[in-house]
Protein backbone atom coordinates (compact mmCIF):
# COMPACT_ATOMS: atom_id res chain seq x y z
CA UNK A 1 0.00 0.00 0.00
CA UNK A 2 1.56 3.00 -1.09
CA UNK A 3 0.96 6.37 1.38
CA UNK A 4 0.50 9.73 -0.19
CA UNK A 5 2.46 12.60 1.64
CA UNK A 6 0.79 15.07 3.15
CA UNK A 7 2.23 17.83 0.75
CA UNK A 8 0.84 16.49 -2.02
CA UNK A 9 -2.49 16.33 -0.73
CA UNK A 10 -2.33 20.41 0.71
CA UNK A 11 -1.58 20.65 -3.17
CA UNK A 12 -4.22 18.79 -5.23
CA UNK A 13 -6.92 20.32 -2.45
CA UNK A 14 -5.86 23.84 -2.89
CA UNK A 15 -5.56 23.36 -6.75
CA UNK A 16 -9.32 21.84 -6.98
CA UNK A 17 -10.89 25.04 -4.64
CA UNK A 18 -9.00 27.40 -6.78
CA UNK A 19 -10.81 26.02 -10.33
CA UNK A 20 -9.95 28.95 -11.86
CA UNK A 21 -10.41 27.83 -15.70
CA UNK A 22 -14.44 27.78 -14.46
CA UNK A 23 -14.29 31.50 -14.40
CA UNK A 24 -16.57 32.16 -18.08
CA UNK A 25 -17.95 35.38 -19.22
CA UNK A 26 -21.11 34.23 -18.64
CA UNK A 27 -20.69 34.26 -15.25
CA UNK A 28 -19.20 36.41 -12.56
CA UNK A 29 -15.69 35.17 -11.75
CA UNK A 30 -15.87 34.37 -7.97
CA UNK A 31 -12.56 32.96 -7.48
CA UNK A 32 -10.17 35.70 -5.59
CA UNK A 33 -10.53 38.07 -8.61
CA UNK A 34 -13.49 40.68 -8.26
CA UNK A 35 -15.49 42.11 -11.36
CA UNK A 36 -17.14 44.10 -13.54
CA UNK A 37 -18.73 44.26 -17.06
CA UNK A 38 -17.74 47.40 -18.69
CA UNK A 39 -19.11 48.00 -22.12
CA UNK A 40 -17.67 51.20 -24.01
CA UNK A 41 -19.56 53.37 -26.41
CA UNK A 42 -20.41 57.10 -27.72
CA UNK A 43 -21.26 59.11 -30.96
CA UNK A 44 -19.10 61.09 -32.94
CA UNK A 45 -20.42 64.55 -35.03
CA UNK A 46 -19.11 67.33 -37.03
CA UNK A 47 -19.22 71.10 -35.77
CA UNK A 48 -22.77 71.04 -37.02
CA UNK A 49 -24.17 68.91 -35.29
CA UNK A 50 -24.10 66.05 -38.23
CA UNK A 51 -23.04 62.40 -37.22
CA UNK A 52 -19.45 61.04 -38.96
CA UNK A 53 -18.80 58.15 -40.22
CA UNK A 54 -15.42 56.36 -40.59
CA UNK A 55 -13.73 57.66 -37.54
CA UNK A 56 -11.17 55.39 -35.46
CA UNK A 57 -12.20 55.50 -31.75
CA UNK A 58 -8.98 54.28 -30.12
CA UNK A 59 -10.40 53.05 -26.24
CA UNK A 60 -7.50 53.00 -23.61
CA UNK A 61 -7.99 51.97 -20.05
CA UNK A 62 -5.98 50.39 -17.10
CA UNK A 63 -5.59 47.25 -15.89
CA UNK A 64 -4.83 46.87 -12.53
CA UNK A 65 -3.65 42.87 -12.80
CA UNK A 66 -1.10 42.24 -12.18
CA UNK A 67 0.57 45.87 -11.97
CA UNK A 68 -0.76 48.96 -14.13
CA UNK A 69 -0.77 48.38 -17.84
CA UNK A 70 -2.92 50.44 -20.12
CA UNK A 71 -5.11 48.12 -23.29
CA UNK A 72 -6.33 49.69 -25.93
CA UNK A 73 -9.17 48.28 -28.57
CA UNK A 74 -9.75 50.19 -32.30
CA UNK A 75 -13.09 50.96 -33.36
CA UNK A 76 -14.62 52.72 -36.37
CA UNK A 77 -17.84 54.70 -36.57
CA UNK A 78 -20.62 53.31 -38.41
CA UNK A 79 -23.30 55.45 -40.96
CA UNK A 80 -24.80 56.89 -37.63
CA UNK A 81 -21.36 58.42 -35.87
CA UNK A 82 -21.79 55.53 -33.48
CA UNK A 83 -19.04 53.48 -32.37
CA UNK A 84 -19.62 50.70 -29.26
CA UNK A 85 -17.89 47.32 -27.61
CA UNK A 86 -18.31 45.20 -24.82
CA UNK A 87 -15.07 45.12 -23.25
CA UNK A 88 -16.35 42.20 -21.11
CA UNK A 89 -15.25 41.39 -17.09
CA UNK A 90 -11.94 43.09 -16.21
CA UNK A 91 -11.27 44.21 -12.51
CA UNK A 92 -13.16 47.26 -10.91
CA UNK A 93 -11.77 50.65 -11.44
CA UNK A 94 -10.06 49.08 -15.02
CA UNK A 95 -11.96 51.73 -17.00
CA UNK A 96 -12.15 54.71 -14.21
CA UNK A 97 -9.21 56.81 -16.80
CA UNK A 98 -10.90 55.47 -19.93
CA UNK A 99 -10.14 57.50 -22.45
CA UNK A 100 -10.64 57.67 -26.55
CA UNK A 101 -8.82 58.97 -29.28
CA UNK A 102 -10.26 59.69 -32.08
CA UNK A 103 -8.48 60.22 -35.88
CA UNK A 104 -10.16 60.99 -39.19
CA UNK A 105 -8.49 58.40 -40.90
CA UNK A 106 -10.41 58.14 -44.82
CA UNK A 107 -9.41 62.33 -45.20
CA UNK A 108 -12.16 64.17 -47.21
CA UNK A 109 -14.29 60.84 -47.57
CA UNK A 110 -16.50 61.70 -44.50
CA UNK A 111 -17.28 65.39 -45.37
CA UNK A 112 -13.56 66.46 -45.11
CA UNK A 113 -10.44 66.29 -42.98
CA UNK A 114 -10.85 66.23 -39.07
CA UNK A 115 -8.26 67.02 -36.40
CA UNK A 116 -7.78 64.49 -33.83
CA UNK A 117 -9.10 64.95 -30.34
CA UNK A 118 -8.89 63.05 -26.61
CA UNK A 119 -12.39 62.49 -24.75
CA UNK A 120 -12.46 61.09 -21.22
CA UNK A 121 -14.92 58.42 -20.48
CA UNK A 122 -17.98 58.87 -18.74
CA UNK A 123 -18.71 55.73 -16.42
CA UNK A 124 -22.57 55.45 -14.92
CA UNK A 125 -23.26 51.90 -13.22
CA UNK A 126 -25.94 50.02 -14.77
CA UNK A 127 -26.67 47.18 -12.74
CA UNK A 128 -25.58 46.60 -9.05
CA UNK A 129 -23.24 44.02 -7.94
CA UNK A 130 -24.25 41.18 -5.80
CA UNK A 131 -22.43 41.90 -2.57
CA UNK A 132 -19.52 39.70 -3.09
CA UNK A 133 -16.36 39.55 -6.03
CA UNK A 134 -18.99 40.74 -8.58
CA UNK A 135 -18.92 44.71 -8.62
CA UNK A 136 -21.87 44.93 -11.52
CA UNK A 137 -22.14 46.95 -14.89
CA UNK A 138 -21.28 49.78 -16.09
CA UNK A 139 -21.25 51.91 -19.23
CA UNK A 140 -18.23 54.29 -20.05
CA UNK A 141 -19.75 56.86 -22.68
CA UNK A 142 -17.16 58.93 -24.86
CA UNK A 143 -19.00 61.55 -27.07
CA UNK A 144 -17.45 64.16 -29.15
CA UNK A 145 -17.55 66.62 -31.46
CA UNK A 146 -14.79 67.14 -34.25
CA UNK A 147 -13.19 70.60 -35.66
CA UNK A 148 -12.38 70.45 -39.63
CA UNK A 149 -8.80 70.51 -40.26
CA UNK A 150 -7.68 74.01 -42.03
CA UNK A 151 -6.30 73.57 -45.80
CA UNK A 152 -2.93 74.12 -44.45
CA UNK A 153 -3.20 72.00 -41.54
CA UNK A 154 -3.13 69.25 -44.37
Amino acid sequence: MKICSLPRIIAALIFSLLGLGSCKKDYPCMYGTPSADYEVGGIVKDEAGNPVKGIRAIVKYKRNVPEEMWNGDTLYTDDNGRYSRDLGSLFPGSCDDLKVIFEDIDGVENGGEFKSKTVAGQMKQVKKGDGSWYSGAFEVTADAVLEKKEAHEN
